[in-house]
């Protein structure tokens, strides 16, 4: 016996990645978020993975994340 199954929507993510080269880079970012009215989902640190930086949306409500891109990472 088969039956039919309806289309179920999927949400999809996707995140664009900043690289940053230095630390303040990724500081001076998250304040320019801020001014420019994004929101900070993640604040800037160092995460689970040892990765430093953080994660914002646009005002539109694009997300991005900006790493510090250290050698070995």
């Amino acid at each position: 016996r088969c039956r039919i199954l309806k289309p179920i929507a999927v949400p999809c993510l996707v995140i664009f990645t900043l690289s940053a080269a230095i630390e303040t880079e990724v500081k001076e970012w998250a304040n320019k978020v801020k001014n420019a009215g994004g929101s900070i989902f993640q604040k800037v640190g160092r995460n689970e993975t040892n990765h430093y930086g953080f994660g914002f949306a646009a005002p539109d409500g694009h997300k991005f994340n900006a790493l510090l891109m250290e050698k070995g990472m």
